[in-house]
């Protein structure tokens, strides 16, 4: 499909990132579909080119295909950004569930209904195997399995503190940390970015044509910036 008519779909679009990537979508002139699987409405009113599909178990192979599989036929890009921080899952084996099974048999279903799309994942800075720190070990792993599934294009984005599009009415202590010092975090490039400038560098980097590569928060503040030129 030419750069004019991209079908995407962007998983955790009720989320932090995932707002501001569907935003981003909905803002974007070559974007016409966007499929935004979810469990929940996402509140973003009504738009011609946003379909919310309810799946009931993202990580049942089975499930999603029923569920979303007809949905997301000859997708361009997938926008993956479904996820949940430590603090709010510590154990691990639940947290793997949601931040490794998830995004693969997303993957393992898009490569069988959309060969020729480019997976987009968002990990996050620190990402490394064999880290002490669970979040960190849990998400290189998967970056590893998904770079094992032969996609046809595989991007892993590693985001700073990502700033919400809609910030919560009650957030955790960490986050209202991470608000109040956003203003002064935005002076480093490594440090901080925004929920739509995240999804500005997926498309950019759809855009650019490119098929692989792991990239940090200055390369995504970057490739966000060359977006909106």
């Amino acid at each position: 499909m030419n750069g004019s008519e991209l079908k995407v779909v962007v998983f955790g679009g009720t989320g932090s990132a995932g707002q501001g990537i569907v935003r981003a979508c909905l803002d974007a002139p070559e974007v016409r579909e966007i499929v935004a699987p979810t469990r929940r409405p996402l509140g973003l009113g009504e738009d011609a080119k946003l379909s919310e599909v309810v799946v009931s178990d993202f990580g049942d192979p089975e499930v999603l295909a029923r569920e979303l599989g007809a949905h997301v036929e000859g997708v361009d890009a997938c926008m993956f950004a479904l996820g949940v921080s430590q603090s709010q899952v510590p154990e691990e084996d639940r947290y793997r569930v949601i931040m490794h099974d998830y995004p693969i048999a997303a993957a393992v279903l898009l490569k069988r209904v959309a060969p020729e799309h480019t997976f987009h994942f968002i990990t996050g800075a620190g990402t490394k195997a064999g880290s002490r720190m669970m979040w960190s070990r849990v998400k290189a792993q998967t970056e590893a399995d998904l770079g094992e599934l032969g996609l046809r294009g595989l991007i892993c984005y590693r985001p700073g503190y990502i700033h919400p599009e809609r910030l919560r009415p009650e957030p955790r202590t960490g986050e209202r940390l991470m608000r109040a010092l956003h203003p002064l975090l935005r002076w480093s490039k490594g440090m901080s970015i925004t929920a739509r400038e995240v999804g500005q560098a997926m498309l950019q980097a759809q855009a650019e044509g490119r098929r692989e590569g792991v990239l940090e928060n200055p390369a995504m503040r970057e490739l966000a910036s060359q977006r909106r030129r």
